[in-house]
């Protein structure tokens, strides 16, 4: 009702005011989400695969070296994958190698 009002030189000054809030607008969402995904999103996901990789190889490496020193026992060995045991020094040294593979550390 009010737009019908006013004269048509409001109505074309104004059209332009509300695409370049608009576009800023959309600049701001564009830069924050760039942004949150640079620094919150994609060093989390990184962690977490590295997290994964890390405590596969720990496990792996926890297994080769029972079998290698004649400790292998079926038990044991199923002990060792069903709780996910490993040595937390390999851990962290494979944790740490795959943060510096991906640019975190």
């Amino acid at each position: 009702m009010a737009d019908e009002n006013m004269p048509d030189e409001k109505k074309k000054s104004i059209k332009p005011k509300i695409m370049l809030v608009g576009m800023i607008l959309v600049f701001l969402l564009i830069v924050i989400g760039g942004w949150f995904y640079w620094y919150e999103y994609r060093p989390l996901r990184i962690r977490q695969r590295c997290d994964d990789l890390a405590s596969e190889k720990a496990i792996n490496k926890m297994k080769d070296i029972r079998i290698k020193f004649g400790e292998f026992d079926e038990e044991l060995a199923k002990t060792v994958e069903q709780e996910e045991m490993y040595n937390m020094d390999d851990f962290k040294v494979y944790f740490d190698q795959c943060l510096e593979k991906h640019g975190l550390k």
